[in-house]
């Protein structure tokens, strides 16, 4: 018995440790570690996906973005892009009985000409090679929603302040002329 328990105590223990060796290497290639969203922005980026033909959630985490939105509009084509395996599986167990597809895939090589309407949680870093991408292949009209961070030179169609907390966190929304 007290074997059985060892066994299993050390096979947890190796999982938690390719977990966190998987995290550091993630962090060390991508730069972008897994942060929740504030319930307040997915409301607002559901709201503003509404009219939204083809949704992309560009390291989507758990998803719940994406299920916001198909809330409240369930005929939009929703597209999860997560690198991290542990958000991936989150994402792909949470929306197991929806019509979001979750991709582990890399949204850097990833074609996002067809997207009308993009969210995105990143870091500063990222954000100058990302909206030269996005300027590059967005149609126009496109939406783009950023919570958190500012591309360099593209400016703002609407930024959003969270009620409760107005020198937090921004959702800033952003139109391809």
């Amino acid at each position: 018995m007290i074997l059985a328990f060892l066994f299993l105590l050390l096979a947890a223990s190796l999982v938690a440790l390719a977990y966190a060796l998987q995290t550091l290497v993630h962090l060390l290639r991508f730069r972008v570690p897994y942060v929740a969203t504030p319930a307040w922005a997915i409301k607002r980026v559901a709201e503003l996906a509404r009219s939204a033909h083809n949704v992309a959630d560009i390291g989507c985490g758990d998803a719940r973005v994406l299920l916001a939105i198909e809330q409240n509009n369930s005929s939009a084509t929703l597209t999860g892009y997560e690198a991290q395996w542990w958000p991936f599986f989150r994402a792909r167990w949470r929306t197991r009985r929806s019509a979001v597809k979750i991709l582990r895939d890399n949204f850097w090589t990833a074609d996002l000409r067809h997207y009308d309407f993009i969210f995105l949680y990143l870091l500063d870093e990222l954000m100058p090679k990302l909206e030269t991408k996005l300027r590059r292949e967005l149609k126009k009209g496109a939406r783009v929603a950023s919570y958190g961070f500012i591309f360099p030179t593209w400016q703002p169609a609407e930024v959003i302040t969270n009620p409760a907390k107005p020198n937090g966190s921004k959702l800033r929304l952003y139109i391809q002329p």
